[in-house]
């Protein structure tokens, strides 16, 4: 692959690991906090 594709294809995947993460905590502290009985994560 050239240098300028594997550079995008890792900023892609940083992005989606930057989304994934901040979902997530979000989505734990939602769970805990609110009345909306959402499944618990699954990692407690």
């Amino acid at each position: 692959m050239k240098r300028r594709r594997v550079e995008k294809v890792g900023n892609f995947f940083i992005g989606l690991g930057l989304v994934v993460m901040i979902s997530g905590g979000g989505y734990s502290i939602l769970a805990e906090v609110s009345q909306f009985n959402l499944p618990p994560p699954l990692y407690a």
